[in-house]
Formats: structure tokens, sequence, C-alpha cells
């Protein structure tokens, strides 16, 4: 996937779409920035989940979980639809399989354009 070619991406769980949208660039890059400080001794030949994953309870990934549930929109099988951030709890709470999901897309999403294969390549 590519987020540079569509400003949108929709992930189905079970019935359930969660519409990711691209945050603010700047406060994407700056979360990105805090991240990397915290993660620069990770392996780089690890997934990016992988990576994240490691750096558990650390306050950059409180930050990235921050911009991807503020920029998820869910729509359930009946068509109602909310911002993942204002029921966050009460919709993970009975759908624990599909958190981990959602933020692992939604961290890709966020950030898989600011590094396209010109510049993950070296250059």
């Amino acid at each position: 996937m590519s987020t540079g070619i569509t400003p949108d991406f929709v992930q189905e769980i079970d019935g359930i779409k969660y519409t990711h949208t691209l945050g603010n660039a700047i406060q994407s890059w700056n979360a990105f920035k805090q991240a990397a400080g915290a993660l620069k001794n990770a392996n780089p030949d690890a997934d990016l989940i992988a990576i994240v994953a490691g750096a558990l309870g650390d306050p950059c990934v409180k930050t990235a979980e921050d911009l991807v549930w503020a920029n998820v929109i869910v729509t359930m099988p009946d068509g109602a639809s909310f911002k993942l951030k204002d029921q966050l709890q009460t919709h993970f709470n009975s759908r624990r399989k599909h958190l981990v999901r959602v933020f692992a897309q939604g961290v890709r999403f966020q950030y898989e354009d600011f590094f396209d294969g010109s510049v993950l390549g070296g250059v």
C-alpha cells in the first residue's frame, strides 16, 4: 500500500470499516521524530510494528497511538459512524482483536508516505 496514492485507506475487520485518514503532516512528522529518537537502537531490519512493540510503554508509542486513533473513522455494519478517538475504550472493549490490527495499519498509513522508495533506498 502506498499512502501517496490515496488520501484514505479503508481497512475492514468483521464487517466494520476503519477509514484511516492522514493526520497533519507537521504533527505526524514531530511524532515520528519523537519515536525515532526513542527507537534509535531498534533493529533496522525489523518490521515497523515489531519495532513499535519493542517500545511499548515508551511515551513515543502513546504519541503514535494518539495520532492513529484521532485519524480513524469507524463505520459499523448498520452504517453508523464515529471518530474512533471519541469511543476508543467502548469500541475496543468488545472488539479486542481489532485493536492491534487497526493500530498497526494506522502506524503504517501515517508514516509510510514520508519514506517512499527513493528516501529509504539511500538517497
